[in-house]
């Protein structure tokens, strides 16, 4: 927003330098961003305005504010009243002498359109404006087009409120329609571009066609040009979540539904007044009979309670109670002490922002000045972390630098997403969804109850991009939905693809695999100080390979299950789905399970200088039974079975059906002496007992 300063003066008389009423505005929010000059040297301020300040879009609106912070008085506007009829009469084309109003206005949807004034004028000399209004319209970057334009120009930037004008002999048979467009409806608009409308969209239209796209922009098939002598000046106060709809969907934004869609002042007919003034000084015009206006049910001006005892609790210090009467009163509230602490504050017309007590604490806050909030400690309303803090966050620094030496390039994602995301993933989970209330928007509708669709979305764009090695990571909430509402819990997720990390030059080309995620699951616990079993889901999981996929539990003392998360390689079909033409391998892990679970006590053990001895035993087993499950079991028949790995895995040909065959390393030894021939076949048999009688398990 451009604010010309002698613009400004003609408002409001202040005597304070440029650069003080500069830092002044930027104080209580309207923050000025450069300071410029215009061709005549007089200075003009860029200000950025928030969405929420539509009142401040006007050098009236900017006005008010200056006079609320030096406390001196609005000027009295040089407009008189114009007479309102608040009924439509017949229109009487081409009989101007005894007519009453020259175009029968017709409000259809008054819910998107509660107020509309008509102004109709004869006589009209459309050509250029006079310098003084050229210069205006200059200073706040609007090129000048004719008089009638840019009158309409200029009240919208006087005071916020935009007009819009129509040749009235284009108006078919003088009858103007506020209503909503047809299915199909096209519309050709002043800048000669064709767009076809929706049944949402809200249109002024006559009997034939329509006219303007409301508080957008004008057609083209009714625009004012120099040989235009009659015209219908239009002033409305339209809905803006109407208007912002529209323009959105249409890709148009001007300066009119800019204002439009942040709510203007909804007393309009002061603004109409005054673009009714100049257009008989400057266009010399006439106005043909009333002024009409359409106005079913009249606004109510705001009435919020407030309570200055609960002021002080929520921002601190010590405040006057008049003070907060003066401020109210400088920017335009009117209080009324109902109870000793709790008054009604009937909010001025052009503050559409402010709709709670907590806006009421704002504006007083921003006027007295935000030094005058001590500085406290907040109060801690949530329960603590439990375990150690630092050692917690400690514990995620380290696992996040140990996935970026693997090659890991850590994603941060919103915490929302579409249902179609979570669901291309895991249909499974369409009950468990929870839905945002207010979403930005359809893609920001969902809180993501897992973080791989963020994660599987960011590298779809990258393969897309012919980068197909890629590693991402994101540490951070996921919401499960549970009988009681939500919980938040921390999630470590991960997906790869491409070659593997820090392959050497004899496996260049070795592409991720199973295995490789499996081990820096195995590195991450390990460096959690932690204890995780790799076990074979009872359910398929749905979004992951049938054959390549693991669970990640933990077996507690009592023997149940714990669910951490899931490993594998991403299903074909989903893959298919996104596109993606090299396998793609993830993992999800409960961080926050996993952090509750008991830290492994670990100690230095000596190396022992005695020698150990190997011993291999070949199994025959179903080939439903995972072969990893019978590592701890044998581990545990004898202490001097120290260590034991897999090392040939075989299915096919000359075995059962069925069947395969589990080759295992068997490392015994003793801490104190060499073990006997003797005592090595005893472990020995002793677990190939238990393999017999206990697990059913074949010995080849």
């Amino acid at each position: 927003m451009k604010l010309p300063l002698t613009w400004l003066k003609e408002f409001i008389n202040y005597s304070i330098s440029d650069e003080a009423l500069a830092k002044r505005l930027t104080d209580v929010g309207l923050e000025v961003e450069e300071v410029l000059k215009d061709s005549k040297g007089k200075t003009i301020l860029g200000l950025n305005i928030t969405p929420n300040r539509g009142d401040a879009l006007s050098v009236l609106g900017l006005a008010r504010e200056v006079s609320a912070i030096l406390e001196k008085p609005i000027q009295q506007s040089k407009t008189k009243a114009v007479k309102l009829v608040r009924k439509t009469f017949t229109a009487q084309p081409g009989n101007f002498k005894n007519e009453k109003v020259f175009v029968n206005l017709k409000l259809s949807h008054p819910k998107q359109c509660p107020r509309y004034m008509m102004a109709v004028f004869k006589n009209v000399k459309v050509e250029a404006s006079p310098e003084w209004l050229q210069h205006r319209l200059e200073q706040v970057g609007i090129r000048s087009i004719n008089n009638i334009v840019d009158i309409t120009n200029y009240i919208l930037m006087a005071y916020g409120q935009p007009l819009h004008a129509f040749d009235r002999q284009k108006i078919s048979n003088s009858q103007i329609i506020i209503r909503t467009a047809k299915a199909g409806e096209k519309i050709l608009t002043l800048d000669a571009k064709e767009h076809e409308l929706i049944s949402s969209d809200l249109v002024i239209a006559d009997l034939e066609k329509p006219l303007a796209l409301a508080g957008i922009m004008g057609g083209l098939d009714s625009e004012i040009t120099s040989n235009t002598s009659e015209i219908a000046l239009e002033c409305a106060w339209f809905d803006p979540s109407t208007i912002r709809k529209t323009a959105r969907r249409l890709g148009i934004q001007t300066d009119s539904s800019y204002r439009f869609e942040r709510s203007v002042d909804f007393n309009i007919q002061n603004a109409f007044f005054e673009a009714i003034r100049l257009i008989q000084e400057v266009a010399q015009a006439d106005l043909v009979g009333e002024v009409s206006e359409l106005y079913p049910k009249p606004f109510v001006q705001k009435k919020i309670k407030f309570s200055p005892t609960r002021l002080e609790r929520v921002i601190g210090g010590t405040w006057k109670h008049s003070e907060f009467k003066k401020i109210f009163s400088n920017l335009g509230f009117i209080v009324k002490e109902s109870k000793k602490d709790l008054w009604d504050v009937t909010v001025p017309s052009w503050r559409a922002d402010v709709s709670r007590e907590e806006d009421l604490f704002e504006e007083i806050v921003r006027s007295a000045g935000l030094d005058r909030i001590p500085a406290t400690f907040p109060k801690m309303t949530a329960p603590p972390m439990s375990g150690n803090v630092h050692e917690l966050l400690s514990q995620e620094e380290k696992v996040k630098e140990l996935l970026i030496s693997l090659e890991f390039h850590e994603a941060i994602h919103f915490s929302f997403i579409s249902p179609e995301e979570v669901l291309l993933i895991d249909s499974t989970l369409e009950d468990q969804l929870i839905h945002v209330t207010n979403p930005l928007g359809h893609e920001f509708s969902i809180m993501r109850p897992t973080l791989l669709p963020s994660l599987l979305k960011t590298l779809q764009y990258h393969h897309r991009h012919k980068i197909t090695r890629a590693r991402f990571f994101e540490l951070r909430n996921r919401f499960i939905k549970t009988q009681d509402g939500m919980i938040e819990r921390k999630a470590l997720s991960a997906v790869l693809s491409g070659v593997r990390a820090q392959a050497d030059c004899r496996e260049q080309n070795a592409g991720t695999d199973f295995f490789e995620v499996k081990g820096i699951i195995s590195k991450i616990v390990k460096l959690a100080q932690r204890h995780i079993q790799f076990i074979t889901p009872k359910e398929k999981i749905v979004f992951l390979h049938p054959g390549k996929q693991i669970q990640i539990a933990y077996q507690h003392e009592d023997q149940t299950i714990e669910d951490l998360g899931v490993l594998g390689e991403l299903h074909p079909e989903i893959a298919l789905k996104m596109d993606f033409k090299h396998p793609v391998y993830l993992f999800e892990l409960d961080w926050t399970g996993l952090m509750d679970l008991p830290k492994e006590n670990r100690s230095f053990v000596p190396y022992s200088d005695q020698p150990v001895v190997l011993r291999d035993l070949a199994l025959l087993m179903e080939s439903d039974r995972t072969a990893g499950d019978l590592m701890p079991l044998l581990q545990k028949q004898d202490p001097s079975i120290r260590k034991i790995k897999i090392f040939d895995v075989y299915e096919g040909e000359k075995l059962p059906i069925g069947k395969k065959s589990v080759a295992y390393s068997l490392e015994l030894g003793l801490e104190n002496r060499t073990m006997t021939e003797e005592e090595i076949n005893q472990v020995m048999q002793k677990v190939m007992n238990y393999l017999r009688n206990s697990l059913g398990i074949e010995i080849r």
